[in-house]
């Protein structure tokens, strides 16, 4: 059966709500939970930290308004035609606990986010259910794509971060019909900022869902039925509101159960259930937020089912079908890359593999270096096709004369692919001071005589000593001493 938020909540949030009161103490709520045998923790959070004003900002405004238009999110009736990858995990909706953040050891979800100060909550829960369902469709639970919460924040009419966007409706057609770039085309800023901030060619790098509505038993201030929410998680986390109760930025584990003064609307993507059946524990959903991971566990939290808080009002499905994840890069691996030191000369020759993981090719992709490319690197070929199975490689050159100072200097590159499908790979490289003979072997003189073989001399101009051996300058010339390549925000 479906539950309907109780008329005072209901409207004190149309109010506006009430304040932060004294019932946020820790101490107080931990006597509270106790008091009432309630079955979660509260501690010290990343979100506690923070005044009251800042908690604000990080969820939606408490008005919530019915389009004067009329117009409702459709109603999403595709059950039976979700496109479910053979690879993906076959749910069973009768087993006591699921969730898409861990089956069997994969995370099927992707990287907790932290929206800042923004009430960007109903954009990251948007994109965190599309980029899950984008791993579920492709069969690939390393896919994950980085989409843009900016993009979808900016080009969303009506959205803010002061208001947070409540038609839903808005934010599947924006996705559905106008799509979505990655992250490094429209990077987040904490701010509403402007649609046309996004990269020049955001048209050719955007990703499409095909449809999306409520589940049947959705309502504006009414929670979906249990049935509905975990039908909807057989093809992947599932975007739903909630209310926010004040001692809510405490939470640290458990099963969280409403319990003080109503702050805000807050929306989140539910990615699981478990029935506590062996205990005493309540029934709840799990859920991902996007306070990041100083909040909760690892930013995620359970909630008992049915809770005063209304988790699952306006839960909505956003389905991604296998045919718009053709032709995806798979996650791009640090190549085994060595640094020769011989003092020979000042080049080093590299390479970078891109292959497909989803599809069969080929695949345009462009090479963009953040900031420009810097001198010590570059890059053969910046543009070109790649398939399944025929791996191409960009051959990268690092040039030793082209250092400056000492330390780790790094290089950012977005490979993009298409529709939405970019890797990011950050390049970095070590340098360390030299001898300052400028010889050629690598070894520490103290003479200044110019000679060739590395010994320590006290005369000038003998030729006596070693062979070159290779080894680190601990003087003042500069030279490369080592090859370091991490990678990160993968898409």
């Amino acid at each position: 059966m479906a539950f309907k938020t109780g008329l005072l909540i209901s409207a004190l949030m149309m109010a506006g709500g009430p304040a932060v009161s004294d019932s946020t103490d820790l101490e107080t709520i931990r006597r509270k939970i106790e008091t009432e045998g309630m079955h979660w923790i509260a501690s010290q959070t990343s979100m506690s930290a923070l005044p009251e004003h800042e908690r604000r900002a990080r969820v939606m405004s408490p008005a919530i308004v019915t389009p004067d238009d009329g117009t409702l999110p459709p109603v999403y009736n595709g059950w039976q035609t979700i496109d479910v990858h053979p690879n993906a995990p076959v749910v069973d909706v009768l087993a006591d606990r699921f969730s898409w953040a861990d089956v069997a050891g994969d995370d099927w979800t992707t990287p907790v986010k932290d929206q800042g100060q923004c009430g960007s909550c109903a954009v990251f829960a948007a994109t965190a259910v599309t980029e899950a369902r984008a791993n579920v469709s492709a069969g690939d639970p390393d896919l994950d794509l980085n989409l843009a919460e900016q993009n979808l924040l900016s080009c969303t009419t009506g959205s803010s971060c002061e208001t947070g966007t409540w038609d839903t409706n808005l934010f599947v057609s924006t996705l559905r019909d106008d799509g979505i770039p990655d992250e490094w085309c429209h990077p987040y800023t904490e701010s509403t900022g402007n649609c046309a901030d996004a990269c020049a060619d955001a048209g050719d790098r955007k990703f499409y869902i095909v449809g999306g509505g409520w589940v049947p038993s959705a309502g504006w201030l009414t929670v979906a039925s249990d049935e509905d929410i975990r039908t909807g998680l057989i093809s992947g986390p599932v975007y739903a509101n909630m209310m926010v109760p004040d001692d809510f930025f405490y939470y640290s584990s458990g099963v969280y159960e409403g319990s003080v003064a109503i702050m805000a609307w807050h929306t989140v993507a539910i990615v699981g259930w478990d029935n506590h059946s062996s205990d005493s524990t309540p029934a709840s959903w799990i859920v991902k937020n996007s306070w990041g991971t100083g909040w909760g566990m690892n930013g995620f939290f359970e909630i008992k089912r049915g809770d005063a808080t209304g988790i699952g009002s306006q839960a909505t499905v956003l389905e991604v079908d296998s045919s718009v994840i053709e032709n995806v890069m798979c996650a791009i691996e640090a190549p085994a890359l060595v640094q020769v030191d011989d003092g020979s000369g000042d080049v080093v020759q590299g390479g970078l593999s891109l292959d497909l993981c989803s599809g069969d090719g080929p695949m345009s992709f462009q090479v963009e270096p953040i900031g420009g490319l810097a001198s010590w690197l570059a890059i053969t070929p910046i543009a070109g096709q790649v398939s399944s199975g025929n791996v191409t490689t960009l051959d990268l050159s690092y040039s030793e004369a082209d250092f400056s100072g000492t330390g780790t200097q790094h290089q950012d590159l977005v490979i993009v692919g298409e529709d939405g499908h970019a890797r990011m790979v950050s390049i970095g490289f070590e340098v360390a001071a030299g001898d300052a003979d400028t010889d050629a072997d690598g070894d520490t003189d103290s003479d200044t005589d110019g000679d060739t073989d590395g010994e320590p001399d006290s005369g000038a101009g003998d030729g006596s000593g070693d062979d070159g051996c290779g080894c680190m300058n601990t003087g003042s010339f500069e030279r490369m001493t080592g090859l370091l390549f991490t990678f990160a925000g993968l898409i």
